[in-house]
């Protein structure tokens, strides 16, 4: 979702710059799941046909900035030998929850996304 929301606010914003989503414990080609793609559809963000890829050292060495939803991530990235931020306080993966718990963490983003274009 963060991937999502943050191409839709470059675009909107005139931001050139782009973002590309993998996880630390992704499985690769694993659909978005319907909550995600129903709570970004109700304010116009298209993230269907999106598939799940890991983390790989040619995405990171591709990346000008690493951000992660939790504090544990980039803990995760630092004994790596990787550099990352957290987005806005950090933010819970909403994964087997509730469309409302998907809601608050699609806002939770979208309220973070202008101090990360900051660090851009």
């Amino acid at each position: 979702m963060a991937m999502a929301l943050f191409n839709d606010y470059a675009k909107n914003n005139n931001i050139d710059a782009i973002a590309d989503s993998a996880g630390v414990a992704a499985a690769n080609g694993v659909p978005v799941s319907q909550n995600s793609i129903t709570v970004l559809n109700e304010i116009g963000v298209d993230l269907s046909g999106y598939e799940s890829k890991p983390i790989s050292k040619d995405l990171f060495d591709s990346a000008d900035l690493i951000v992660c939803m939790s504090e544990g991530h980039c803990q995760m990235l630092k004994t790596a030998g990787y550099s990352s931020v957290v987005l806005g306080q950090g933010i819970a993966d909403p994964y087997g929850f509730s469309v409302e718990v998907y809601r608050d963490c699609r806002d939770k983003m979208i309220n973070a996304m202008s101090g990360l274009v900051e660090l851009l």
